[in-house]
């Protein structure tokens, strides 16, 4: 660990170096600094005030931030691969493209941030706010978004590999079903669905004249309500119905795709 100067750091970027690994400073303030490409890869930088900072394609991999303010930076694909940024401040950051593969993200504000095709595999998410934020094409595989705040559109954009859901489910749904599912963490966990064992006597009785076979039923009647629920008013005009499916030896509710538009 190199313990370096706010001022012998800033007057050496001036002269050309963009490389500070492994530096330690303790509260930095480089508020609305134009740093780009710069590189504090396994810098310890506890409470560092970066708001404002222009910072495109910084490298921050396995930097020690915690509690560090990034409010309002551009952090336009730089890499914090593994960084620890426990409680940090995040709110409306430009976080685009970036690489946060394995961060520690805990109890941090992310609320508002601009966070298109990030890399947030195996992320550490917990109790996070993650509210307003924009995650089309995000990887939040194998992340952990326990307790977090997080919009369902949000959730509905971004890739979903066994990710642990803010309320404690994990769920593995593939890219292509990731926009007809706005919440999924309500569908994991619903279980007002009737299934065949729920049936009264008349109806069990006329089942056990007839094979059993699966049924798929369109989101109507009975299961209009819970349409209605959990299906958030933002699903744009012409997305595709919500099927559930479900048969007599099976308790378990697959959710299915209609390849029908949805009707006015």
């Amino acid at each position: 660990m190199i313990n370096h100067t706010l001022h012998n750091l800033l007057t050496a970027f001036a002269q050309g170096q963009t490389t500070f690994d492994s530096v330690l400073i303790k509260n930095a303030s480089l508020q609305a600094r134009f740093l780009p490409f710069i590189s504090f890869r396994k810098a310890c930088m506890p409470a560092a005030d970066f708001r404002h900072a222009i910072l495109p394609g910084a490298n921050f991999e396995g930097a020690i931030l915690g509690g560090s303010n990034f409010e309002h930076a551009n952090l336009l694909a730089a890499d914090l691969a593994w960084a620890n940024l426990t409680q940090a401040n995040l709110g409306h950051t430009l976080l685009s493209r970036s690489t946060l593969i394995g961060a520690n993200l805990a109890n941090a504000n992310l609320s508002g941030a601009s966070m298109l095709e990030v890399d947030l595999t195996s992320a550490n998410l917990r109790n996070a706010n993650l509210s307003g934020v924009s995650l089309k094409g995000a990887n939040l595989s194998k992340a952990n978004l326990f307790g977090a705040r997080i919009d369902a559109k949000a959730l509905s954009e971004a890739i979903l590999e066994f990710t642990v859901m803010p309320n404690g489910e994990c769920v593995s749904q593939n890219q292509e079903q990731q926009s007809d599912m706005p919440n999924v963490e309500n569908l994991t966990s619903d279980n007002s669905l009737t299934t065949a064992s729920d049936q009264s006597p008349a109806a069990t009785e006329l089942n056990d004249e007839q094979p059993a076979k699966a049924s798929t039923h369109p989101v109507n009647q009975s299961s209009a309500e819970i349409s209605t629920a959990r299906t958030p008013s933002f699903r744009p005009k012409g997305s595709k119905h919500i099927w559930f499916q479900f048969t007599e030896n099976s308790a378990d509710l697959d959710l299915k795709v209609a390849t029908s538009q949805e009707t006015s």
